[in-house]
């Protein structure tokens, strides 16, 4: 298990307790491991399990080795702020781990609204924090910026 193991992580994304640089850091590294041999699980009488192929359809998806599962690194950081009272299930709230419907399960995450927020605002956040301004700052500097063009208007 790494540093950037969202399994071992998901209990101080729910509760907020990581900072934005630590978020940052998390949501630049998360696991997504090449050449690791997933260990295999019993299912319906056949052993399967993670692939690493998966990575490539959908970026943003991450890999626990502490609970051999697949979590959703954007839904992780931002899907509670966007909750609505619902339950998320497997990507978020617990690890995808019956991998005999996994590609059903992936699509079927990636075309929900919570997902497509979340992921929005993973980018949004990702690109702010590169430039090493706040999303506070960003604001604040775009309503400085609107109030002048509103003075050259009057």
């Amino acid at each position: 298990m790494g540093p950037y193991d969202l399994g071992a992580l998901r209990t101080s994304f729910s509760s907020g307790a990581l900072s934005d640089q630590d978020k940052y850091k998390v949501l630049k590294h998360y696991d997504q491991p090449q050449g690791y041999r997933f260990p295999a699980v019993s299912e319906g009488g056949q052993l399967r399990r993670f692939q690493a192929s998966w990575f490539v359809n959908y970026p943003w998806l991450a890999y626990s080795k502490s609970e051999n599962g697949g979590y959703c690194a954007c839904c992780m950081a931002f899907a509670s702020s966007i909750r609505t009272g619902g339950k998320f299930g497997a990507l978020v709230e617990s690890p995808l781990t019956k991998f005999k419907k996994a590609l059903e399960t992936l699509a079927s995450h990636e075309k929900t609204e919570y997902h497509k927020d979340s992921y929005t605002k993973m980018v949004a956040f990702l690109e702010s924090a590169s430039k090493g301004q706040s999303v506070v700052s960003q604001l604040n500097t775009l309503h400085a910026a609107h109030i002048q063009k509103n003075r050259l208007v009057l």
